[in-house]
């Protein structure tokens, strides 16, 4: 074969390969993508924070494997959620709601403990989601007016790098309606974990533990729904509300409670 037609040859493989890839393009995206994510998924392998095996692409957090084992909530959003049952006589609640049953030593402590430990902030994004996909297949959506969370002092959230609380909420805001307000509630005073501490231990801890936020006085808050990561005696849940609820220059109708996970 001569110089010149090398050179048309050539030519013309050049071209179709450029029409080729420009009919395919979507195509090649997508392989380069899979090939960028099968690197990283080498390099950095991704494991089940519950069970610790390697995760598959489709999988995230937490494998299929376990996530079907995990104790799903068998109550609603109703009055009647043993959430409301806990803090009856304490706060008045229109309604509660928890995604998972919490034991010790569980996979639903070990995804908690991955939520507020260990940088899981994703994980608590999708079970917010869930939570809110749930409630709107159960019975629609309820329609909140405000959401708000349970704060954490400052120096706290500076190591800690965020609030699970608020990243639950931020989950939940993406399926329900209502408006968001991360800093309704403050913690001036640094706490200690009351993880180890027993159910009297934390209602002491707890006391006057939180204040409203300044700036929102003289607002109406038609229904409040508080958000958590997780209720064991209800003593955190008490505190915060009853700071907003003792007071006379703000106005919230009714107040709701959604948890991920509660200790029955």
């Amino acid at each position: 074969m001569g110089e010149i037609d090398k050179s048309l040859f050539l030519r013309y493989v050049f071209r179709d390969m450029g029409g080729f890839v420009a009919r395919n393009v979507g195509n090649v995206r997508q392989v380069l993508s899979e090939l960028a994510l099968d690197m990283l998924d080498f390099t950095f392998p991704r494991t089940c924070v519950v069970c610790g095996d390697l995760l598959i692409r489709q999988e995230f957090d937490v494998c299929y494997s376990c996530y079907f084992e995990l104790p799903f909530s068998v109550y609603g959003l109703s009055k009647d959620n043993p959430i409301c049952r806990g803090l009856a006589g304490r706060v008045p609640l229109e309604m509660g709601y928890f995604l998972l049953d919490y034991r010790r030593n569980s996979g639903v402590s070990r995804m908690m403990k991955a939520i507020k430990y260990e940088g899981a902030e994703t994980l608590a994004v999708r079970l917010g989601k869930e939570m809110g996909e749930r409630i709107i297949h159960d019975r629609g959506d309820p329609n909140f007016s405000h959401f708000a969370v349970i704060p954490m002092h400052p120096s706290k959230l500076r190591k800690r790098g965020y609030n699970q609380a608020l990243r639950l909420a931020e989950g939940i805001k993406e399926m329900l309606i209502g408006e968001l307000i991360p800093d309704l509630f403050l913690q001036p005073n640094k706490s200690i974990t009351q993880t180890k501490k027993n159910r009297a231990e934390r209602l002491i801890a707890s006391e006057s533990k939180y204040l409203i936020n300044p700036k929102y006085l003289g607002f109406n808050f038609n229904h409040l729904c508080l958000i958590d990561d997780v209720m064991t005696t209800g003593s955190t849940i008490e505190s915060c509300l009853k700071s907003c609820l003792q007071l006379d220059d703000i106005g919230i109708d009714r107040v709701s409670v959604m948890t991920a996970a509660c200790v029955l």
